[in-house]
C-alpha cells in the first residue's frame, strides 16, 4: 500500500480489463487475517451481516458507517432460501416477501397483470449453452460440432426453456454493449439446416449418426427445458442424445479440468460486462475452460484483447474471436434469458444486468 487509502497496482503487461475487473463482485479487498470468505463476512459494503444459515436464511443491518452517506434507505434485509419457486410467487401475493429474483421465466407470465405487484424485466449478462467437449470422439471433428450447431433452433429453445423472455445470443450476449455482435452476424450456423448438418457428419464418418450424452442439473429449470428441446433437435439428424441428471456438487467436479466427464452438458452463466473477463478464463488453453478445448488461434486473440488497450483495436479483436468461436463451434450458445424481479407494488427496486443484489443498497418502500 503507498499509504493508508491508497492501494498500487503493478501488473507485468498491460491488462485492459483491469478496472472492469476491480468494479467487479470477485475483485474485494479484504482484511489479510480473513482467511475464509466462506465463512467469515466483512467489508465495508451498505449492509452488516448479523445471522447466516446456510439453506435457511440471512439477516443484516444497516451499515452506519457506510461511505455512501445516506444509504441505505432500509433499516435492515432478510434474504430467505425458498426453493420452490411456486412457493415464492404465493409468498409474494401474500405479502409475505417484498422481493424475489425469478429463475424460471414462465412465471413473469404468472406475476405480470397482478396489481399487487411490479414485474421487471430486462435483458441481462448471463446466458445459457452447450458444452461440448473437444477431448472425446466424435467432437474433436470441427464438422461434428458443426453439425449439432446446424440441427439447433435457438428461438425453440429459447420459447420452451424461458417462454421466449429473452434473446438468442453469440458468445457475448446483447446485454454486452458495446462488445456484443448482433446474431445476425452468425446467420450461416444460426439458421437451422439440417440437410446440411446431415451432410457434414457424413463427411465426418457419421452417415447415420451417433449415440451421446447430455448432461444436466435438475435444479436448474432453464437446463432441464432446454435439455429436452435440444436432445428432441439433435434426434432429427440422426444424433441420439440421452439425457442424464447429475447433482450440481457431482456435476461441477467433471466438468472442468482435469476430469472432463462428459460429452455434452448444459451449462449457465451470470456473464461479464468485460469480454475479456468473460472469455479468457472459459476458453483459452492455459485456463480452466468448459469444453476441453485448446485453438491456437483463439488463444492468440484473446491474448490480444488482453493486451489491447485501444478500445476501436479491442473491439476489432474481439469481433474477431466472436465469428471464429461460432464458425468453429467451440460451443453451442442458445440464448440469454431475461432477468425477471418480481416486488410488491409498493417496492423501490432498480434492477441490475449482473441479477446481482446492488439493488438493495437504494431500495426503498412507498408505505
Amino acid at each position: 500500500m503507498a499509504d493508508k487509502h491508497t492501494v498500487r497496482i503493478t501488473t507485468k503487461q498491460p491488462s485492459a480489463s483491469l478496472l472492469a475487473g476491480m468494479a467487479g463482485n470477485w475483485s474485494s479487498i479484504v482484511p489479510r487475517e480473513v482467511a475464509d470468505l466462506r465463512r467469515t463476512a466483512v467489508g465495508t459494503g451498505p449492509f452488516v451481516l448479523q445471522e447466516w444459515i446456510p439453506q435457511s436464511h440471512l439477516k443484516a443491518r444497516k451499515n452506519p458507517d457506510y461511505w455512501d452517506k445516506g444509504r441505505p434507505y432500509v433499516d435492515a434485509v432478510e434474504i430467505k432460501i425458498i426453493p420452490d419457486e411456486g412457493n415464492i410467487i404465493a409468498q409474494l401475493r401474500t405479502g409475505n416477501i417484498h422481493h424475489a429474483l425469478l429463475e424460471d421465466n414462465k412465471n413473469y407470465l404468472l406475476v405480470k397483470d397482478d396489481k399487487r405487484l411490479i414485474a421487471l424485466r430486462s435483458p441481462r449478462l448471463g446466458f445459457d449453452m452447450v458444452n461440448v467437449n473437444h477431448g472425446r470422439k466424435p467432437f474433436t471433428d470441427v464438422r461434428v460440432r458443426q453439425a449439432l450447431a446446424l440441427a439447433v433452433d435457438r428461438t425453440e429453445i429459447l420459447q420452451a426453456a424461458a417462454s421466449g423472455l429473452g434473446s438468442v445470443t453469440g458468445p457475448l450476449t446483447p446485454a454486452m454493449k458495446p462488445w456484443a455482435l448482433p446474431v445476425e452476424t452468425f446467420k450461416e450456423w444460426y439458421t437451422p439446416n439440417p440437410d446440411r448438418a446431415k451432410k457434414l457428419l457424413a463427411e465426418a464418418g457419421f452417415p447415420n449418426g451417433f449415440k451421446t450424452t447430455l448432461k444436466v442439473i435438475p435444479t436448474f429449470p432453464t437446463m432441464v427445458a432446454g435439455a429436452q428441446v435440444i436432445a428432441a433437435q439433435l434426434k432429427k439428424i440422426g444424433v441420439d442424445a440421452q439425457i442424464i441428471q447429475e447433482e450440481y456438487g457431482v456435476w461441477i467436479k467433471v466438468i472442468t479440468k482435469p476430469t472432463f466427464d462428459f460429452d455434452l452438458t448444459m451449462n449457465i452463466t451470470n456473464g461479464d460486462a468485460d469480454p475479456d473477463s468473460l472469455l479468457y478464463r472459459r476458453f483459452h488453453s492455459v485456463e480452466k475452460q468448459w469444453n476441453n478445448d485448446g485453438d491456437p488461434d483463439i488463444d492468440a486473440l484473446l491474448d490480444q484483447g488482453k493486451l489491447t488497450v485501444d478500445q476501436a483495436k479491442r473491439k476489432d479483436v474481439y469481433d474477431k474471436v466472436q465469428r471464429l468461436m461460432v464458425d468453429r463451434a467451440i460451443q453451442i450458445w442458445t440464448f440469454a434469458p431475461d432477468m425477471i424481479d418480481v416486488t410488491q407494488n409498493y417496492v423501490h427496486y432498480p434492477q441490475h444486468f449482473t441479477t446481482n443484489y446492488y439493488g438493495f443498497r437504494t431500495v426503498w418502500l412507498e408505505r
